[in-house]
């Protein structure tokens, strides 16, 4: 009878632990949320007009989200701060001259000479409205050319013909893709000893 009493008293003591378990999992803690004083904020950023969203964020124990709504809410006068790495000046002047003189000079050079990344560059060229378009890397296959080979040749695979074009696989199947040459793929085929 003891034994019994035991195992009752376990199992009412289990059913217990594991209903508290599950309110404490279904109710969420309440969280601590810091009102930000409005003036507060405004003299914060007229004081120190260098600090970005997460140093005020730091300062008033929330997050950069809450801040930037404050500042959109408020319209609070605050120039939005550059991503450290991207922090630097870029000389416009020098970036027209540079891409007025280079009009096919890929974007990653540009970003190279101005030591800085190619979303900075991009950014810079259409705060400014520069058109800079450099030219993607032109396979310049000569459409004839490729029909008459495929005409010839049926059985030649795409790196076959590119390597008679002297271009890449890629451009000879974006050429037929795009200018609705008929061809058949062959997929891996195997040469013949004889051929």
């Amino acid at each position: 009878m003891a034994e019994d009493t035991k195992i009752k008293l376990v199992n009412l003591f289990i059913t217990f632990v594991i209903s508290k378990k599950a309110k404490n999992v279904m109710q969420p803690k309440p969280r601590k949320v810091r009102k930000i004083d409005f003036y507060e904020l405004w003299d914060l950023i007229e004081e120190n007009p260098d600090a970005d969203q997460a140093e005020l964020a730091r300062h008033f124990g929330c997050t950069k989200i809450s801040i930037s709504r404050m500042i959109n809410k408020y319209d609070i006068p605050y120039q939005s701060k550059e991503h450290k790495r991207n922090a630097h000046k870029i000389d416009i002047d020098v970036l027209k001259k540079l891409t007025q003189d280079n009009p096919d000079m890929p974007i990653k050079t540009i970003a190279k000479q101005f030591k800085c990344t190619t979303t900075a560059i991009y950014m810079a060229l259409k705060k400014q409205n520069i058109l800079h378009r450099p030219k993607s890397r032109s396979w310049k296959i000569d459409i004839e050319k490729l029909k008459q080979l495929i005409k010839e040749r049926p059985n030649d695979t795409l790196e076959e013909l590119a390597k008679s074009l002297g271009c890449t696989r890629t451009g000879v199947s974006w050429t037929i893709e795009r200018y609705n040459i008929p061809y058949k793929s062959k997929h891996g085929r195997k040469r013949s000893r004889d051929e």
